[in-house]
């Protein structure tokens, strides 16, 4: 018997800790979907350059970074990420610029802040993604 609930217990911290990383993973999908929406578009070069950086993963040069689908698929509850946009002029877009460029043009362009509105979301994008996640894998997850 003392063996048997040993293999339980094992076999449950197993399925916690895969829901942990299920969990983790659509946070982080959702959050890099959510700050794509608030992208604007014009060419759809900077929107297509959002990804996941995880750990200490250097940050990918732009027009070659991977889908973050595929780094999402590697990470695990307690990794650190980082969603990251390497193209030159996103900082602009995200915060805005008012000056003359290395051109001699003038601007004074708001700036969009879709990291700032994607991080200021994400109690309720990390609640809706464990709540998916917890009906997905039959655990309820409701709220109370």
């Amino acid at each position: 018997m003392p063996l048997e609930f040993s293999v339980a217990v094992e076999q449950w911290v197993q399925a916690a800790k895969a829901r942990s990383d299920l969990a983790f993973q659509a946070i982080a999908l959702d959050a890099v979907n959510h700050v794509k929406s608030l992208t604007p578009v014009n060419t759809g070069y900077l929107r297509a350059n959002w990804t996941i950086v995880r750990n200490n993963d250097p940050i990918p040069l732009p027009g070659r970074v991977p889908r973050p689908e595929e780094v999402i698929k590697h990470i695990r509850a307690g990794d650190r990420i980082l969603i990251v946009n390497p193209v030159v002029y996103a900082r602009r877009i995200e915060f805005g610029f008012v000056g003359q460029d290395s051109l001699g043009r003038n601007f004074d362009q708001p700036g969009r802040g879709m990291a700032q509105q994607t991080m200021a979301a994400m109690p309720e994008i990390a609640r809706r993604a464990v709540q998916r996640v917890m009906a997905d894998q039959g655990q309820g997850g409701g709220t109370g």
